[in-house]
């Protein structure tokens, strides 16, 4: 069963699973008092099911099985999808972390090929908690951020608490995947970009350091639409691998490829990272976007352009991801 956030007829954001097959949207804590599998204390958000671990995952799977087949008619607590409103299925993550470059068709140099203790290896930055926003989401970006680029990922959901996981043992600590957008600012990407020219001492040249912060060009507010739901590994039809996802902004074709394209893979972007950030619950990873179209460099895409456009990342059966972006006047 996937799993999400919404707000069901109006109410109060609650943690949700949607019946695919009928669809319909429950309230995990509801359905799970109702069936009996629970007492009162049941977490009601998305997070806290995450935070229970295995018994949280396994609550979820419960819940799905045991409402197959029966009559939701009228159940105050489950609606068709059209009745709910999604919200993003982890509203705060305590870390947001993005694997960068990860595209396998794509050559990566190192800049001190000289200091590599193992090359190449996954990159990765932090995007900020505050950019996460729902599904549907309208972006407003200003003449001076422009433009707004955006890149369609599959993302890990983290289950369980990961340090030094190893690449054999990472899908256990995987709670399940999740769409998600990466916007940025280019020119606020441009304008960060320096050369730091660093004094090494008395009569030698300075060591130069190429650097290109991302928080202000990728951490403002609403530039990480994800979503619509956490699908489980379980339940996929193949593997992650397999999986294909393709983006269009409006009917232009970005993005097209299957998760098999990327140079590291899923478990080992995980096991990498875990080395030197511990992952919680609820945080999120990442991997990286898939193959672009040549007819559609990402970099030519503006998401204000034209009054704005939309952006929409198919996932298959992980779902579809929509986002649009707005020209906004500067403050």
């Amino acid at each position: 069963m996937k799993v999400g956030t919404a707000s069901i007829r109006g109410g109060a954001p609650c943690a949700v699973g949607y019946l695919e097959g009928r669809d319909t949207v429950v309230d995990i804590a509801r359905a799970a008092e109702w069936l009996g599998l629970v007492g009162e204390a049941c977490p009601t958000t998305t997070l806290g099911l995450l935070q229970l671990g295995r018994y949280g995952q396994d609550l979820i799977a419960d819940v799905g099985a045991e409402l197959q087949g029966v009559d939701l008619e009228g159940v105050p607590w489950a609606a068709q999808r059209a009745d709910v409103q999604l919200l993003a299925p982890v509203k705060r993550p305590g870390k947001l972390v993005c694997i960068t470059s990860n595209r396998g068709h794509r050559p990566l140099e190192a800049t001190t090929p000289e200091s590599q203790d193992e090359w190449p290896h996954p990159l990765f930055f932090l995007k900020a908690p505050n950019a996460v926003a729902p599904t549907g989401v309208t972006v407003a970006a200003t003449e001076s951020m422009r433009p707004l680029e955006v890149e369609g990922e599959i993302a890990l959901v983290i289950g369980r608490r990961a340090k030094a996981v190893s690449v054999a043992d990472a899908a256990a600590y995987v709670a399940g995947v999740t769409l998600l957008i990466d916007m940025a600012s280019g020119r606020f990407m441009d304008q960060d970009a320096s050369i730091y020219h660093i004094a090494r001492g008395k009569g030698l040249e300075p060591e130069l350091m190429y650097t290109r912060p991302v928080a202000r060009g990728k951490g403002v507010d609403g530039f990480c639409p994800m979503g619509p739901w956490i699908t489980p590994l379980s339940d996929l039809s193949g593997t992650l691998d397999d999986v294909r996802l393709t983006t269009r902004v409006d009917e232009d074709v970005v993005q097209d490829g299957k998760m098999s394209s990327h140079r590291f893979t899923a478990e080992y972007c995980l096991s990498y990272v875990s080395r030197w950030l511990t992952f919680e619950p609820g945080d999120i990873l990442s991997l990286g976007a898939v193959d672009q179209s040549p007819e559609f460099p990402m970099r030519d895409v503006d998401l204000v352009a034209d009054g704005g456009r939309t952006v929409y990342v198919d996932g298959g059966e992980l779902g579809e991801l929509v986002a649009a972006g707005r020209l906004a006047t500067e403050s």
